[in-house]
């Protein structure tokens, strides 16, 4: 991770708070940094790959149009490459074509060796395209390319959804907090849904206005009903 981190800030890819930020979601949810950094919509995770692959000195290669080796496919088994992100590319003449989402780890590509008996010759792939080769030469999943791409790029921000609360106001009035259960509730008439400031706070008014004759005309009642001169209710 040090290497990558000093590549891409060199690269002015991303800066110091997104290589945190990067860093922590790595920490959090495990995968690669570029494509943490592709997920968090801070570059794309391609140009952040041909990056890396340049200051490494590793060719950087994309996996879409790759043929299926099955002697190679063997050599390393599914578990494995799901695990440590790689994806055997080729397996001749005792090299095996690697390729993996972070070159710079050593013990991978010895472990690879060693299961493969073969000398690693190290590429590599953006994490995405890594996952999609393994899903289609494994699995035998066709992945499309835009599914491929899904976490790439900047993301785009969700506009903001209407308010819960203002929308209730027009479609029923202001709330009322202490009114009783018995109380007549007073819907405003239909008609656009907008309504300015100074609309608002007279209709508000209004509704208060109500209410509160609606109380003394109940009090009123009441007070009759007690002296004989109404019946209650």
């Amino acid at each position: 991770m040090g290497r990558f981190a000093e590549v891409l800030l060199k690269a002015r890819l991303i800066d110091e708070l997104q290589l945190k930020s990067a860093l922590a979601h790595v920490e959090r949810w495990a995968g690669t940094l570029p494509r943490a950094i592709a997920e968090l919509g801070f570059a794309d995770e391609d140009a952040v790959v041909d990056a890396l692959a340049r200051a490494l000195r590793v060719p950087a290669v994309h996996l879409g149009n790759v043929l299926k080796d099955n002697a190679a496919l063997r050599s390393l088994g599914v578990d494995y490459c799901d695990k440590y992100h790689v994806f055997p590319i080729s397996l001749k003449d005792r090299t095996l074509t690697l390729a993996m989402a972070d070159p710079t780890d050593l013990q991978v590509i010895d472990d690879a060796s060693s299961m493969a008996r073969a000398r690693v010759q190290v590429v590599m792939a953006a994490e995405s395209e890594i996952q999609s080769a393994i899903a289609r030469h494994f699995r035998g999943q066709d992945v499309s390319a835009a599914q491929r791409k899904k976490t790439s790029g900047i993301r785009k921000v969700a506009p903001p959804q209407p308010n819960e609360e203002k929308l209730e106001f027009e479609r029923k009035g202001p709330r009322r907090p202490n009114a009783q259960a018995e109380e007549q509730t007073y819907d405003l008439p239909p008609g656009p849904p907008d309504f300015t400031p100074e609309e608002v706070r007279r209709l508000e008014a209004a509704l208060q206005n109500q209410e509160k004759v609606g109380h003394i005309l109940r009090t009123v009642q009441a007070l009759l009903a007690d002296k004989g001169l109404t019946p209650k209710g």
